[in-house]
């Protein structure tokens, strides 16, 4: 069983504080970044502020909850809109183009990525996410690069070991983490059990003694 990009696990109060620290931290990382290469210009701190408005609005519903597909036709809305504004002499196929891949590319570093990090059940701690979804998300090339190795290979993702229940009778309340029950599992613990009780009287080591007397001179 695999979560798909309109699905996640439940948040804790932690985690919901990790990723707004990630969000912010990662947002003027990547606006120094930009500062750097540009010089001291208005610029670096408008990508800046893009860059947290798309983490926000990918990783939180109601967006979130859309289809994947759904998500990314969102991202090219939004980018075929941003070059619609800035470029004034930009034609129709031009701003389809750039909804297209600049929208594949936000879909990919702002919503993939920080979906396998925050929303897609791992072992990894919250301080290992943060550092991860920063480091991918302040360096769009090696996030679009993971991003996409794990759209085509599920890279860093695994079979869900646990489901997520909520009580009928509370439904209000915080959901409870159960294991998934799988028959495989349960039939190779009984023939472990079996094999385990067959070997139990194999063996002189292993012979149960006829008295005390006789256990203790074979010690």
């Amino acid at each position: 069983m695999r979560l798909k990009l309109n699905q996640s696990i439940p948040w804790s109060g932690h985690e919901t504080e990790g990723f707004a620290i990630s969000a912010v931290l990662s947002s003027a990382l990547f606006s120094a970044l930009v500062w750097g290469l540009e010089g001291l210009t208005l610029h670096p701190v408008i990508m800046g502020l893009l860059m947290l408005f798309g983490i926000g609005l990918l990783n939180t519903p109601p967006i979130k909850r859309l289809p994947g597909f759904v998500q990314y036709l969102v991202c090219c809305g939004v980018a075929g809109l941003l070059n619609a504004l800035t470029d004034k002499y930009a034609s129709g196929m031009s701003v389809f183009l750039s909804g297209v891949t600049g929208g594949f590319s936000a879909f990919c570093v702002l919503r993939v990525n920080w979906w396998t990090w925050w929303d897609y059940p791992s072992r990894r701690t919250i301080g290992q996410r943060m550092a991860a979804s920063i480091f991918f998300t302040a360096i769009p090339l090696l996030g679009l690069g993971m991003a996409v190795w794990r759209l085509v290979f599920g890279i860093g993702q695994h079979d869900v070991t646990t489901q997520f229940v909520v009580d009928p009778a509370t439904p209000s309340a915080k959901p409870l983490e159960t294991i998934i029950e799988e028959p495989a599992l349960e039939e190779h613990a009984r023939r472990m059990t079996a094999i385990r009780a067959g070997q139990a009287g194999l063996g002189s080591g292993r012979m149960p003694a006829e008295s005390k007397a006789e256990t203790s001179e074979s010690i």
